[in-house]
Order: structure tokens, then C-alpha cells, then sequence
């Protein structure tokens, strides 16, 4: 087998790899805010013992779910910039540039420049937003639970405890995705990625 018939094996591989990892995320997008929603509507007026448990396991699975996001994104990038590479190797033409040049869906993916009112369109951005957001939903049913089973003091006459936790966690998620975007960085970049090493998960 010759060194073209390589590359190209190697990029069929890779662009499965590619979908599989895109399969996962759009799967977990559609589940994890509807549970999250479904929760939000019917747990925080049921009984508290069974809206503190269930708000708790919730938001544990929420969680977990957010560190296999953030790996599978790492997985995910790398797989793209590999497609990239071998992109410029098998010689795919550009279907944009003013003179010819190596091309490839992943080397012409548009730029991460376009906005939306001002804000800048941005997967891990998207994703951050949906996982703070469903984090969220379920701290405030597990401490709305747990403000019932321990009579928490109300301000202005409301229970706000839950809702203020409610929003630092999902901010906390948030500011996660953000450093873990910034962490991956050299991912999405041709060339040789610093302290790296084979990890099988």
C-alpha cells in the first residue's frame, strides 16, 4: 500500500472517529437539558424528600456528564486538526481561496469571527450555556428539597437560597468551559502539541 492509499485510510478512520464524537455530543444535548427541564417543572412542587434526592442525583449525572463533554471536546479537536494535516497532504483542493491552495472541509471551516447580536458564535460557548443552564435547573431542585426539609429563613418573603446557588453553580460551569476553551487551544492548531502523551480513555 502506497503512501496515498495511507493518508487516505487514515482519514476515512479519523472522519469516523470525527462523527462519532460529533454523534455523542448532539445525543447528550438532546437528554440532558429535557431531563433537566422536565425536573425543573415537576419535582420542585413534589414532595421535598423526593425532590432532594433526585435533585442531587441529577446534578451529580449533570456533572459527570460536563467532564465527558469536556474530554469528548478534546478528543473531538484533535481528531479535526488530524483531518486538517492529512487534508493538506492528500491534496484536497480549496473551494474559497483566490489561487489554488490545500483545502478540505476542516482547513475552510469558517473562522471563529461571526457574532450573534455582538457575541461571538462558538461551540464550547453553546454548550456552556446548555450544561450551566441544566446544572443549574437541578441544583435549584435539590436545595428548594432541602429548603423544605430544613425550613431555610426566606428573604422578602421568598425562598431566593435556592435560586441564588442555583445560579452560582451554573455560573460556575460556565467559567469552566471557558478556561477548559482556552486550556485546548493548541489543539485546533497544525503542529506538535506541547507536553502531550497517549492517553486510552
Amino acid at each position: 500500500m502506497g503512501e496515498w492509499e495511507n493518508l487516505k485510510l487514515d482519514y476515512e478512520q479519523t472522519a469516523a472517529q470525527f462523527r462519532s464524537f460529533a454523534d455523542a455530543r448532539f445525543r447528550l444535548l438532546a437528554v440532558v437539558p429535557t431531563l433537566a427541564g422536565v425536573a425543573f417543572g415537576t419535582l420542585v412542587s413534589s414532595d421535598a424528600t423526593i425532590s432532594t434526592g433526585v435533585g442531587l442525583i441529577g446534578a451529580l449525572v449533570t456533572f459527570g456528564l460536563v467532564l465527558y463533554e469536556l474530554r469528548n471536546t478534546q478528543l473531538y479537536d484533535a481528531a479535526m486538526q488530524r483531518m486538517r494535516w492529512l487534508e493538506e497532504k492528500l491534496g484536497f483542493p480549496a473551494t474559497r481561496a483566490a489561487k489554488p491552495a490545500p483545502g478540505g472541509v476542516h482547513r475552510e471551516r469558517p473562522g471563529r469571527d461571526y457574532t450573534f447580536y455582538g457575541l461571538r458564535i462558538i461551540h464550547d460557548r453553546a454548550l456552556a450555556v446548555i450544561y450551566a443552564t441544566s446544572f443549574g435547573a437541578w441544583i435549584f431542585v435539590f436545595t428548594t428539597g432541602l429548603s423544605r426539609l430544613f425550613s431555610w429563613p426566606t428573604v422578602w418573603g421568598r425562598q431566593l437560597i435556592p435560586l441564588a446557588l442555583a445560579f452560582v453553580g451554573g455560573v460556575l460551569v460556565l467559567l469552566g468551559f471557558g478556561r477548559h476553551d482556552k486550556q485546548i487551544k493548541p489543539l485546533r492548531e497544525l503542529g506538535p502539541v506541547s507536553n502531550s502523551r497517549v492517553d486510552h480513555d
